[in-house]
């Protein structure tokens, strides 16, 4: 998609498909958003897809773009080394996070290797703090 390719053209391509594994082609293409700004944000999106509402590059006034906002609180950001290696970019995610905190946001922040090879792990930790928050929502409402 970043490359390009319009999505409706792709959309009408798998509309098109026959045979097998167009309908798998179908669900695939149905997930397809241009949005993401990496391949690892693409992947870490479909991990959090079934386990709440995921809006994309999100703008969060203080802060900037984030890749993903998941239930309209919670921060999930695919960290790939090569655009957070320098002391700079280190100093510039600290403040980030420094303002969602103050406004409120939870950050949860993820490696290209957990993403890629720690699926389950992610997808945990996710629902644990999901389920953590609307949990302390219950007790604060009794």
């Amino acid at each position: 998609m970043r490359s390009g390719l319009a999505l409706g053209a792709l959309h009408r391509a798998a509309l098109k498909a026959t045979g097998p594994g167009s309908a798998a082609l179908r669900r695939t293409v149905a997930l397809v958003d241009g949005r993401a700004e990496s391949p690892i944000e693409t992947c870490l999106r479909l991990l959090a897809l079934p386990l709440a509402v995921v809006d994309l590059q999100v703008p969060i006034a203080g802060v900037g773009r984030v890749d993903m906002l998941l239930d309209g609180w919670l921060v999930l950001e695919a960290d790939g080394f090569e655009h957070h290696s320098t002391r700079a970019h280190y100093r510039v995610d600290r403040r980030r996070a420094n303002a969602l905190a103050e406004q409120g946001f939870v950050l949860v922040r993820f490696s290209y290797e957990d993403i890629v090879h720690r699926p389950d792990y992610v997808v945990a930790t996710i629902r644990l703090v999901l389920t953590r928050r609307n949990h302390d929502r219950r007790q604060a409402t009794h």
